[in-house]
């Protein structure tokens, strides 16, 4: 068995976290951008960082930590008011 084959598909994986503004987002990506907006809880897994940043949804501030974007503000509002009319 090869034990290699493992580690590099987690590479491969992870290489590319690249994401249309546009694309689809998880359950667990739009409890991480609500955690964003109140900033006593603005602990998200780092992978989410590298996701939201490459969609332009947050962007790291001077201080590094983690922060929406004007644009992941209006992305959070807008999913919240498709949420609330399928219910």
């Amino acid at each position: 068995m090869d034990v290699r084959a493992p580690l590099l598909l987690i590479v491969s994986r992870g290489a590319d976290m690249s994401r249309s503004p546009r694309a689809a987002l998880s359950p667990a990506e739009m409890n991480a951008l609500r955690r964003l907006v109140d900033q006593s809880t603005n602990i998200i897994p780092q992978e989410r960082h590298k996701v939201f940043i490459s969609m332009g949804l947050a962007r790291v501030n001077k201080v590094g930590r983690i922060k929406l974007t004007e644009q992941g503000l209006r992305r959070l509002g807008k999913e919240e008011k498709r949420l609330k009319e399928n219910d």
